[in-house]
C-alpha cells in the first residue's frame, strides 16, 4: 500500500471546487499539524455599582492551521520517479507558484486546499518561511524547511450555515433602513411578524410605525 501524500490545490475561488489549477504533492508528510480556533469577543461597560466587564460575542476568527514541510534534493527520499530529478530550487519554487503566485485572473494570490487523509483544509497562505538547511560544494541548497501557516476561507452561505447568525436564540442588532417596518424586520428575526409589540417597548419606540433610518434596533431571544 503506498502511502498517501499531503497535496495542496490552488483555485481561484473560496469554494475551491473542481480541479485545481495547480497541484503541489509534498516529498516527506508533516509530522505535526496545529489546529487554531478562536472568537472575537467586546467588552461592555457594567452599569454603576457593578464591578467589571462583560464579554460580548462579536464573530468567529477563521480557523488556522499551521505546519512545516521539509524538501529534499539529496536523494536519500524516495519523490515516486518523478523525472528528471527535481532540485530543492525546484521544489520551493513550485510550492510557491501553487500557494503564492499571484493570479491575474482574480488579481490576487490563490486559495488553496490542502488534502491528506480526513483532512481537507480550504482557505489561504499567510505565512512562508523557508529555511535552507543544506547545501552543496557550490552552495546550491539541497534541503529546506518551509513554514506554513494557513487562514480558512469559507463562502457568506458557508459562514452564515456554520454560525447559524439567524437564530432567533441569539440576540440581533439591524439598522433602519428605507422603507422598514417593525413587523417585517421582526419577521426577518424570528419569523414572526407579531412580535413588533414586545420590540418596540424593548426599545423604547413610542412611534414604531414611522422608523428613522439609520436608527439600530436591539431585536433580543423572545420566548
Amino acid at each position: 500500500m503506498s502511502l498517501t501524500k499531503l497535496k495542496i490545490g490552488s483555485y481561484q475561488n473560496a469554494t475551491c471546487e473542481g480541479q485545481p489549477k495547480e497541484t503541489f504533492i509534498a516529498l516527506i508528510n508533516p509530522a505535526t499539524i496545529s489546529r487554531k480556533l478562536s472568537v472575537s469577543l467586546s467588552n461592555q461597560s457594567q452599569p454603576p455599582g457593578r464591578a467589571g466587564s462583560e464579554s460580548k460575542y462579536k464573530n468567529t476568527e477563521p480557523e488556522t492551521i499551521s505546519f512545516d514541510l521539509y524538501l529534499d534534493g539529496t536523494g536519500a527520499i524516495d519523490d515516486d520517479g518523478q523525472t528528471p530529478k527535481k532540485t530543492v530550487t525546484d521544489l520551493v519554487n513550485k510550492f510557491l507558484k501553487v500557494a503564492l503566485a499571484f493570479d491575474g485572473k482574480i488579481h490576487e494570490p490563490p486559495y488553496t486546499k490542502i488534502n491528506w487523509g480526513t483532512l481537507e483544509f480550504k482557505g489561504r497562505i499567510t505565512t512562508c518561511d523557508i529555511s535552507y538547511t543544506l547545501f552543496d560544494s557550490d552552495g546550491d541548497p539541497l534541503r529546506a524547511k518551509l513554514g506554513l501557516s494557513f487562514n480558512g476561507a469559507s463562502t457568506p452561505d458557508e459562514q452564515n450555515k456554520r454560525e447559524n447568525r439567524n437564530s432567533p436564540d441569539l440576540s440581533h442588532t439591524l439598522v433602519v433602513n428605507e422603507g422598514d417596518t417593525l413587523p417585517l424586520m421582526c419577521n426577518k428575526i424570528y419569523k414572526d411578524s407579531t412580535l413588533y409589540v414586545q420590540v418596540a417597548r424593548i426599545n423604547g419606540l413610542v412611534n414604531f410605525r414611522n422608523l428613522i433610518p439609520g436608527t439600530t434596533l436591539l431585536f433580543p431571544p423572545i420566548k
